[in-house]
């Protein structure tokens, strides 16, 4: 009875081992539950420039300078102050800026420059098509 029983577990074993395991997650299609969570399903058609300063007591408001291209083309396209240490400003896509912002450090004048190309670009997500920005960020914060 005893030699019955371990040939039996023995069997057990080897029969368990040898199965391929159904593997149900191979057969689910990604867009019976999709996740949309990440995606933005309506197409922009303006991005935001997002722009980092510094703002202190020799530079409580900076002159921002926001170009169309390189810095060396002077193309201006808006010079502002602000008193704010991040601002945004909306700017089409496909398109190369530079921003300028000029800061005081006792006698001297300091110019920071940082560019930026901004482009949105699509994927499909079943049956939504997504779109996501690229680029836009500028720092000019000095130390």
């Amino acid at each position: 009875m005893m030699l019955n029983k371990k040939i039996l577990y023995i069997l057990l074993i080897l029969f368990v081992s040898s199965c391929d395991w159904y593997d149900l997650s191979e057969d689910e299609d990604p867009c019976d539950y999709p996740d949309y969570s990440d995606c933005n399903t309506q197409e922009p058609y303006k991005a935001p420039l997002k722009i980092s300063l510094t703002i202190n007591e020799e530079n409580p408001e900076p002159e921002i300078t926001i170009y169309l291209g390189d810095y060396e083309d002077k193309k201006v396209k808006e010079t502002f102050t602000t008193k704010e240490s991040y601002i945004e400003k909306d700017v089409v896509f496909y398109e190369k800026y530079s921003v300028a912002a000029k800061y005081i450090a006792g006698t001297d004048t300091i110019i920071a420059i940082d560019g930026t190309e901004i482009e949105k670009k699509s994927s499909v997500n079943c049956d939504s098509t997504c779109w996501t920005i690229t680029g836009g960020k500028i720092d000019l914060r000095i130390k």
